[in-house]
């Protein structure tokens, strides 16, 4: 897994070893902190034994990342699928309709709510 700055340019690197190609990096503020971090599980056979099952949190020692939601639910993740508080709402908004993302974070705004793009 890689993280890049905003030009491009590579900050840090971490292996990510994958049995199955189906672990993938997961993002939210794990620790409340108002920053997110990054999730990165791994699992894979390695010289004939077994690697256990490992999830590794990955931060910016200085938090400059953007803020973001602390809940990341489910595999096909999106916005509006789930509350903050871990609630599923009854009528789920689009989320093509509302912020045209799949598996991807929000991101919080001032006063704690999404961040919604302008159109």
């Amino acid at each position: 897994m890689w993280v890049f700055d905003d030009l491009g340019s590579p900050l840090m690197q971490t292996p990510h070893l994958s049995g199955t190609i189906i672990e993938y990096p997961v993002v939210a503020d794990i620790d409340n902190d108002g920053s997110s971090e990054i999730l990165v599980v791994s699992n894979t056979a390695l010289n004939g034994g077994v690697l256990p099952f490992t999830v590794q949190a990955v931060r910016d020692v200085q938090d400059r990342w953007v803020q973001g939601r602390r809940i990341w639910n489910q595999h096909t993740y999106h916005v509006t699928n789930v509350r903050e508080d871990g609630t599923i709402p009854q009528f789920e908004v689009p989320h093509w309709e509302k912020l045209n993302t799949f598996r991807t974070q929000a991101q919080i705004s001032v006063g704690g709510g999404v961040c919604i793009p302008p159109q």
